[in-house]
């Protein structure tokens, strides 16, 4: 493999270009969620007008999610693309592979799932627990030019046992803001606007085609 397809490999991407990332996290177990906020946690909640235990699911800032494997996924979302973003942030042998790895950032503040007082456990309850599926939900183009953009509103993780952790663009208020939230907290004007797709199903995005 030469360098640059390599280096490639650890570009952040929209998520249906990133489908063998993502099926590397199908069958694996969460290690640990944890947000990294712009404000510490206590600021957050104010920043963002929301109550302390939906800090973790609404700040603004990636996500960190780490399989046991050793493997850590950010992800975030680009407002131009209507879209949420992946990229590797460490490899399995805990290599940093990310020029700029969020836990390398001393502006960025960690609030774990697992958070007693700023999260919940509508969150903290898929840590330990494994990925069984994961969907692309793809927002209908709904304005002159969206056609031309991915659109990939949310990373849907199905875990074993019931449940899922949307990484979403967007869903809990129809804004540009990244969020990690559960299926009951999209916005109930955008549910008919949304196409759900089984990660083996997915397309990849190409710049410049209607999608």
């Amino acid at each position: 493999m030469t360098e640059a397809v390599f280096a490639y490999e650890f570009e952040e991407d929209v998520p249906s270009n990133k489908k063998e990332l993502l099926a590397k996290l199908v069958g694996a177990t969460v290690a640990e969620l944890v947000r990294y906020s712009w404000w510490p946690a206590a600021e957050s909640a104010k920043e963002c007008n929301i109550p302390n235990g939906s800090v973790f699911s609404l700040t603004a800032g990636p996500l960190l999610l780490t399989l046991q494997s050793g493997l850590a996924v950010s992800v975030f979302s680009i407002p131009q693309l209507i879209s949420v973003v992946v990229t590797v942030e460490r490899d399995e042998s805990g290599r940093i592979v990310d020029d700029n790895p969020v836990t390398g950032d001393d502006e960025l503040y960690p609030v774990s799932a697992t958070d007693s007082v700023y999260s919940s456990d509508d969150f903290g309850r898929f840590v330990g627990k494994r990925i069984a599926s994961i969907h692309l939900l793809q927002r209908a183009a709904e304005e002159p030019g969206w056609s031309y953009r991915p659109r990939e509103v949310g990373v849907v993780l199905a875990f074993d046992g019931g449940g899922e952790l949307i990484l979403a663009h967007g869903l809990h208020d129809d804004s540009d803001d990244f969020s990690v939230i559960t299926r009951s907290q999209i916005d109930p004007r955008l549910i008919g606007k949304l196409r759900e797709i089984p990660l083996p199903d997915v397309i990849p995005w190409r710049i410049g085609k209607p999608k």
